[in-house]
């Protein structure tokens, strides 16, 4: 018993080293860290016999291994580190020369600051080292003006670099967090396995329909689909492994992601009609959900491999044979019984899986250094082909807009650091650096983030005042004491805070610093006051500059940004189907529509970070960006397979397509009314093919079919997928205030990858 008994605490313990931190990946950082600052700022203070020089490389190592995420492959993470220190040495180059004049300090901090935080949209890595650097012109900004020691600094900045970069190599190396294609790769193949499945159930139509065994198999397999893809959503992944870099490999690799996501939806959606009963078809399209199925399963292949995928030649060719024939597709249909509708809907959503499996294999070709299999049908991949350096302006220049929450989020922060860098001159602050620290780290994309921030941090630090009191007046001065104390606090600090929270972290670097600048001059206990201070003050300052900067952050950003997407939708819905009538439009809705998207994809990640603020629980935020997805997808799928309609030689279609398209365009509305103004949502009522394949019949009835008719059912088709899906994208903005708590917990919390 008294084993057991014993046992329970240790169990206990590590549940709950499992949750706060898993695979104990802070604790792994935190003796990293530990060691490579130690080892650097004694070397530096005690063999160099060199203050400033300790200094840097101790701030060097802290900044890089504490303040930065440093991620990826052990081979990036090292460049990411070279790259850091070039960085950081023009930083700390920059920083000595302008810390003669508080005006040249400021002008500086706002421009290093705002650049820093704005290079963010490069990605992951950026984000990641963002805090770092930003210390790296921090550091050396302020008095006493010393550029004859910029070679001591620059010297202590290499010394700690190269040490915690040596120490992530060597000691207790962080995991590999893999690659998006590691992710990609299995959800293309679940995917493909469910096509499969799903073409021996639609391919056997001579059979009255599934056996019960086939049924099930296929269950299992559509689950086990759902499950790889919603595990390679980017939302659910660390920030350095989504694709969000402007290059060709990023941008390529989101694409394929997306049509993964939309052949799945596809192949989810024709299993609900072939529910209602066998459908009958005809050799060719059997022929091209094989070729889906055949290609999906070559390009997760090459995906896992990292190869360029043969191209969908195939398949193409499957797509041309299929759309040769479609025709008798439908006439065999009117002859056999009553279910052309349902063959109708089966016949567009193989034609959609189709398109999506054929993108999905050119996004392949193109990450991995490929070339489009066919230019002219691939219009969306716009990046393919352009040199590198212009998709990087082409992101910057995107999100130099005052809705970019790149952008307000850089703007925040060179305004919090030159207002810091300010006033330290003024209020005659020393150890200003702790002001323009506090107010870096504290600072939060929201207010309300921010706010709930600040009590840990200012308890935090006044406890590690206390305890540095307390060392300082135990200690005397010794240096023995602090030399021996610097390791056990740095370590103690960046483990403990990982697990218990930023109060701890507080205190425990209150202390580090005590520990350091004791060993540097001689210090009394009215250095931790001054500690205590500076960050009261920097807190407070980032507080009052995120009340002033768009103080509701993404989570009040987003719903403005929904609702802007939705209204651009159904402008781009009516135009793309009047288009497809035969009535000469523009491209500008279709810009346009993409670049909200765009705007809403950026805020929604952002808001998943933000733990305060509106409550991303009332909207089903994946299912209204599939909506989005889907719409654009599908309208440019129509115009490059139709490329300059005539118009429609019947006004009874032309009259269908527009009431088809009036309705959703009106139906993405309401839902941008409820999402964004919290008005109610009226969904559009159940609209199914039945219209279509009544005019069908009587068009093959006459006996006069015109080539167009599949023009009009591949856009009626398209049109009763996007009613159904923002049908579904604002179901939950009807739901009772208790169903939604109660879709909430049964979802996990409603928030969807």
């Amino acid at each position: 018993m008294k084993i057991a008994s014993s046992g329970v605490p240790i169990s206990r313990l590590r549940r709950a080293l499992a949750e706060r931190d898993p695979g104990l990946a802070g604790l792994r950082r935190a003796v990293r860290v530990t060691l490579a600052a130690t080892a650097a700022f004694y070397t530096a203070r005690y063999a160099f016999g060199d203050p400033t020089m300790a200094t840097y490389a101790a701030f060097g190592a802290i900044a890089m291994g504490a303040l930065s995420q440093v991620e990826g492959a052990p081979a990036a993470r090292t460049r990411t580190y070279f790259a850091a220190f070039l960085t950081g040495l023009v930083l700390v180059t920059l920083g000595t020369y302008l810390a003669r004049s508080t005006a040249a300090a400021t002008a500086g901090m706002l421009v290093v600051g705002f650049a820093i935080a704005f290079a963010a949209v490069g990605g992951g890595r950026f984000s990641g080292v963002g805090n770092g650097l930003q210390l790296f012109y921090i550091l050396p900004s302020f008095p006493p003006y010393a550029p004859h020691t910029l070679d001591s600094r620059l010297a202590g900045l290499a010394l700690g670099i190269g040490l915690i970069a040596l120490a992530d190599r060597l000691l207790l190396p962080a995991a590999d967090p893999g690659r998006y294609e590691d992710v990609l790769a299995p959800a293309a193949a679940a995917v493909a396995d469910y096509l499969e499945g799903l073409g021996h159930v639609v391919g056997h139509g001579d059979r009255d329909g599934a056996t019960p065994g086939e049924d099930d198999a296929l269950a299992r397999q559509a689950a086990a689909a759902e499950a790889a893809v919603s595990a390679a959503r980017p939302s659910q992944l660390p920030a350095v492994v989504r694709p969000g870099s402007p290059t060709h490999h990023d941008l390529a690799l989101a694409h394929v992601g997306e049509a993964v996501r939309e052949t799945l939806a596809c192949g989810l959606r024709m299993r609900q009609v072939t529910l209602k009963g066998p459908i009958r078809v005809i050799e060719p399209l059997r022929q091209l959900l094989d070729a889906c199925t055949t290609t999906l399963r070559t390009t997760a292949s090459a995906l896992a491999r990292g190869e360029v995928p043969p191209s969908p030649a195939s398949l193409l060719e499957a797509d041309a044979t299929w759309v040769a024939s479609r025709m008798r597709h439908f006439e065999e249909g009117h002859a056999r019984g009553p279910r052309i509708e349902e063959r109708i809907a089966v016949a567009g959503l193989v034609s959609e899986m189709a398109a999506a499996a054929a993108i999905a294999t050119d996004g392949v070709r193109v990450a991995f250094g490929g070339t489009l299999s066919s230019p002219s049908e691939r219009e969306g991949m716009w990046y393919a082909g352009r040199p590198t350096w212009k998709l990087w302006v082409h992101r910057f220049r995107v999100n130099l807009d005052l809705r970019s929450v790149a952008l307000r989020n850089a703007v925040r922060v060179g305004m919090a650091l030159a207002a810091a860098r300010l006033i330290v001159p003024v209020f005659d602050l020393s150890h200003g650096f702790w002001v323009l620290l506090a107010t870096l780290t504290l600072m939060r994309t929201s207010a309300a983030d921010t706010r709930s921030a600040l009590p840990a941090a200012f308890a935090g630090t006044l406890v590690g005042a206390v305890a540095g009191a307390g060392l300082l007046l135990l200690g005397g001065d010794s240096p023995v004491v602090y030399q021996v104390a610097l390791p056990i606090v740095l370590l103690l600090a960046l483990g403990l805070g990982t697990l218990l929270g930023p109060a701890v972290a507080q205190a425990g670097f209150t202390l580090v610093v005590t520990c350091i600048f004791v060993q540097l001059a001689p210090a009394t206990w009215e250095l931790t006051e001054t500690r205590l201070i500076d960050v009261v003050i920097g807190g407070a300052l980032g507080a009052g500059i995120g009340l002033l900067a768009w103080p509701r952050g993404a989570g009040g950003q987003l719903h403005r940004e929904a609702a802007r997407c939705l209204r651009s939708c159904a402008v781009y819905v009516r135009a793309a189907a009047a288009g497809l009538t035969g009535v000469p439009t523009s491209d500008a809705a279709r810009k346009r529509a993409r670049l909200e998207l765009s705007y809403l994809e950026s805020v929604r990640l952002q808001a998943l970070h933000e733990r305060q603020g509106p409550s991303l629980t009332d909207v089903d935020w994946q299912v209204v960006l599939v909506a989005a997805h889907r719409l654009l997808r599908g309208g440019e799928a129509l115009a490059r397979r139709y490329p300059a309609p005539a118009p429609l030689p019947w006004s009874e279609a032309t009259a269908l397509v527009q009431a088809r398209s009036g309705g959703v365009a009106n139906t993405y509305d309401s839902l941008a009314a409820a999402i964004g103004d919290g008005a109610g949502f009226t969904p559009m009522s159940s609209v199914t093919l039945e219209g279509e394949a009544i005019w069908l019949r009587w068009m093959l009835a006459a006996g006069h079919p015109d080539p167009a008719v599949l023009r009009v059912l591949d856009t009626a088709t398209w049109l009763v997928g996007l009613a159904d899906d923002v049908n579904r994208a604002g179901a939950r903005m009807i739901l009772t205030s208790s169903d939604a708590v109660a879709e909430a917990v049964t979802t996990g919390g409603g928030r969807p990858g």
